[in-house]
């Protein structure tokens, strides 16, 4: 039960950590190998058993490839003139700026 002192990481201690106990290396205080069990923990993974990193994934650079559009080709003026932008063709397709 909380109390009108408790902090907010105070009360998610109480809430969501069920266990704590030492699983190797005690005299490291701190630094010892910790095992503890949580229930309603919002946790996220970063680093995973097999050594895959979240952060170099989702960090890595991303290629895209426009590819190129056919019916477009033909336009004179090309595809900004076909979006209506830029110099736009004048009278016989002569593109005019």
């Amino acid at each position: 039960m909380s109390t009108p002192h408790d902090s907010d990481a105070e009360q998610f201690q109480q809430d969501c950590i069920k266990r704590v106990e030492v699983v190797e290396y005690e005299k490291l205080g701190m630094d010892a190998v910790w095992k503890i069990e949580v229930e309603d923990f919002p946790a996220f993974i970063v680093v995973d058993d097999k050594g895959s990193d979240f952060f170099a994934d989702v960090n890595r650079p991303i290629a895209l490839t426009i590819s190129r559009r056919p019916d477009l080709d033909s336009v004179p003026g090309g595809v900004l003139s076909a979006a209506g932008i830029g110099p736009q063709p004048g009278p016989g397709g002569r593109v005019h700026p």
